[in-house]
């Protein structure tokens, strides 16, 4: 399996759902993780007449009965993404195709997989979604189980994989070759001790509302709470201040497109970004005359 994608982590039960429930529902200081497993009632955040605004987007699991959602969600937030574009072997200038059911069956497959071995979580009934990938040395030893669910997604994967476009398939090879080169210049082997965070999405129709940024803060306090970095891949120029607002600064840039001769949309630049945990960053200074943040 490749090195970035980490294996089961420690802050998720093997019991599912439930379990994490129970290990990220609670607080113990303001330093600690809480995450509201109530779901949203859009129509008591709702003013009459007005457009529907949720004041406290709530957080909260993402559930094997909402897969068929959040893949929706994923999918129309990305409808326009030039990135994604790029990276599904298409010119950037031919309409979306169809999506095919055997995709749709791949994504709800990938949607289980990632809330039963990674951290999923969701706002507004799946409306907006996120998947971090814990830091693999964070990771108690595996079971059989989890080893034979790994080992199975691993396979399908590569499937997939395969049976993509050549085109698709060499602009992913590249893509990774970039990202593996940056992550190795930049953190090393510390790369196997941050969160990784795999996507975050809001349904079109959902945006405005301040979910991504209760999903990023989500995030934020999972990390801190364990004294972890974590990273991610912008998928364009046009989202790095949305991270950067979020804690997060540029490291490197991914860079494709530009002499590709079957992409006729310009050059894609993607920053890979770091956010610095909160405790790492109070422990620099804890003997300084700096105030702690």
């Amino acid at each position: 399996m490749n090195r970035f994608l980490p294996r089961f982590d420690a802050y998720i039960s093997t019991e599912g759902t439930d379990g994490l429930k129970n290990s990220i529902s609670h607080s113990e200081g303001e330093d600690d993780l809480a995450i509201s497993t109530q779901p949203v009632d859009l129509e008591k955040n709702s003013n009459i007449g007005q457009e529907c605004q949720v004041s406290t987007p709530v957080v909260s699991p993402l559930t094997y009965a909402q897969i068929p959602t959040a893949a929706e969600t994923i999918w129309d937030a990305f409808e326009w993404d030039v990135f994604s574009w790029y990276m599904d072997g298409r010119n950037g200038t031919e309409p979306a195709p169809k999506r095919a059911a055997f995709q749709k069956w791949i994504s709800y497959l990938g949607l289980w997989y990632y809330i039963t071995r990674r951290i999923a979580l969701q706002i507004a009934a799946a409306h907006s979604v996120t998947v971090i990938y814990p830091p693999p040395k964070a990771s108690r030893k595996r079971t059989l189980i989890e080893w034979l669910i790994d080992t199975l997604a691993e396979m399908i994967g590569f499937i997939v994989f395969l049976l993509q476009p050549k085109i698709a398939q060499k602009r992913a090879k590249d893509f990774s070759d970039q990202k593996n080169k940056i992550a190795g210049e930049h953190f090393g082997e510390k790369v196997d001790e941050m969160f990784y965070v795999h996507v975050i999405a809001t349904s079109p129709s959902y945006q405005g509302r301040g979910h991504g940024g209760a999903l990023m803060d989500s995030i934020a306090r999972i990390a801190d709470r364990v004294g972890k970095d974590g990273w991610l891949i912008s998928s364009g120029p046009h989202n790095v201040p949305f991270y950067k607002f979020h804690g997060y600064e540029s490291v490197g840039q991914i860079r494709m497109g530009k002499n590709d001769l079957l992409w006729f949309k310009g050059e894609i630049v993607c920053d890979v970004m770091v956010r610095k945990s909160r405790k790492v960053f109070q422990n620099q200074f804890s003997d300084s005359g700096v105030d702690k943040i």
